[in-house]
């Protein structure tokens, strides 16, 4: 499994409420707590093949969450112009509220 985590982690941030609460729980210590399968199949006295495929299921889910919303792709690029926009202006009460803006989620 060669995926990105920063990127998975910001799937399960966006649309980790929309999987199972189990899913949501196994791959919260798989991506954020770093653990590895057989440490969450311990863990969760369950089979390590068990947890590779509660994961598998848990990605394929994001994936399609974010395919059809780009909840995502979206607030990368916000991020991005955000930041461009911060670096040509000058005025501090105007940047404050493009930090204000930048927050909202």
């Amino acid at each position: 499994m060669n995926r990105d985590k920063i990127h998975d982690n910001d799937l399960l941030d966006y649309y980790g409420e929309l999987l199972t609460q189990r899913q949501n729980e196994i791959l919260g210590l798989y991506l954020e707590e770093d653990m590895t399968m057989a440490e969450i199949a311990e863990r969760s006295k369950v089979s390590k093949t068990a947890v590779a495929d509660m994961i598998n299921r848990a990605y394929k889910q994001l994936d399609l969450y974010e395919e059809k919303l780009k909840l995502v792709e979206l607030a990368h690029k916000r991020s991005y112009l955000i930041e461009k926009i911060k670096e040509k202006i000058d005025d501090p009460e105007i940047v404050r509220y493009i930090d204000r803006l930048e927050d909202l989620k």
